[in-house]
């Protein structure tokens, strides 16, 4: 079981799971995804210009879908003026998976730049959160590698958990929005399905 938390939020998705969300949708379709959008240029960072460099160049796909949702926008403001996400999460939920896949990219491409502490393991934890020693034990490089590849990102956070995936259809419309991160993402899945707690 998956759970896509870089922050103090926690979901549980993959194939087969269940997510956790204000969402209330049991499958992604190609609007409620917007399928993987192109590069642009995410939210403004203004007093960091090296972070905001850094998220355009590693994490495109992520800050692309946190520019197309204004509540996104909200929480990256929020999180900037107070330096806590979980009060800006309650403010703005609509914004809580876009923000968080594009957060924990920043945990994993931009952490110096950022002035942010990295991630470790790829920064994805499981549910429950106690299983974390041992898939940290057992699949860290396998996580860390969908933890640095923005589209395996996009696919749990702002893809899967985003819309509370819970059947094969949502999690194969999710693995065909973000095709550059399936491969990557399968790879998590094969082994996290190896962990006894899980």
């Amino acid at each position: 079981m998956l759970v896509a938390c870089g922050c103090s939020t926690s979901s549980s998705t993959g194939a087969g799971g269940s997510g956790s969300t204000s969402s209330s949708a049991s499958t992604a379709s190609a609007s409620s995804t917007g399928g993987a959008p192109g590069c642009v240029e995410g939210p403004v960072i203004a007093d960091n210009p090296a972070c905001e460099a850094c998220q355009n160049a590693h994490c495109c796909v992520t800050a692309a879908n946190c520019v197309q949702n204004p509540d996104c926008l909200a929480v990256e403001t929020c999180v900037q003026q107070t330096h806590s996400a979980g009060g800006c999460y309650k403010q703005h939920p609509g914004g809580t998976w876009d923000w968080s896949g594009l957060e924990t990219c920043r945990k994993n491409q931009c952490a110096a730049e950022c002035g942010i502490d990295p991630g470790a393991c790829g920064n994805i934890t499981p549910t429950p959160a106690s299983c974390t020693a041992q898939v940290n034990q057992m699949c860290c490089d396998i996580t860390s590698a969908c933890g640095k590849n923005d589209a395996c990102l996009a696919l749990i956070y702002q893809c899967l958990d985003k819309n509370s995936c819970s059947t094969p259809s949502c999690v194969n419309t999710c693995e065909q929005a973000y095709p550059e991160g399936k491969t990557d993402f399968l790879a998590l899945t094969d082994c996290w399905g190896t962990v006894p707690c899980l």
